[in-house]
C-alpha cells in the first residue's frame, strides 16, 4: 500500500479570549490519487458508524472524559487519519468537549476492525 494520512491545522485570530483551529484530515493512496472519506475503509453495507462509536464511547468512559453533552455517536463523515496501525477518530475544538481539551483523539487499532475493514487497509492492521 501506498497510502498517506496526515492531519492539517488551519489557525484563525478573529477576536476574543483565543483564536479558533480546524484540524483537517487527509488519507490518499498515492498511486491512485484516490482521497478517502471515513466510509470508504469499510466494507460497503457495514455499520462502522456503530462499530466505531462504541470504541469511541468505551475509551471516554475509560478515561472519564468530561464531554459538553452525553456521546451517542460519531457522524458518519467523522474526522480521522491513519497512524500506524491504528485509526485515530478525532473531534473539533467544542464539538465534544471544551475547548482545554483541543482535539479529542482516539485511537482504535486496525487489528481490532479486521472483519469489517476493506482488504487495503485491513492489510495495514497485520
Amino acid at each position: 500500500n501506498w497510502l498517506l494520512s496526515l492531519i492539517m491545522d488551519d489557525y484563525l485570530y478573529s477576536g476574543g479570549a483565543h483564536g479558533g483551529t480546524v484540524r483537517t484530515g487527509y488519507t490518499v493512496d498515492l498511486k491512485s490519487g484516490k482521497t478517502y472519506a471515513l466510509k470508504d475503509l469499510f466494507v460497503p453495507g457495514t455499520d462502522y458508524v456503530t462499530v466505531l462509536s462504541e470504541e469511541v464511547g468505551k475509551q471516554i468512559v475509560e478515561q472519564e472524559l468530561a464531554t459538553l453533552e452525553p456521546f451517542t455517536a460519531i457522524r458518519p463523515d467523522q474526522d480521522f487519519y491513519l497512524s500506524g496501525h491504528s485509526l485515530v477518530i478525532y473531534f473539533q475544538q467544542y464539538e465534544l468537549m471544551a475547548y482545554a481539551y483541543g482535539f479529542p483523539e482516539f485511537r482504535i487499532p486496525l487489528s481490532i476492525l479486521q472483519d469489517v475493514l476493506v482488504p487495503e487497509i485491513a492489510a495495514i492492521g497485520q
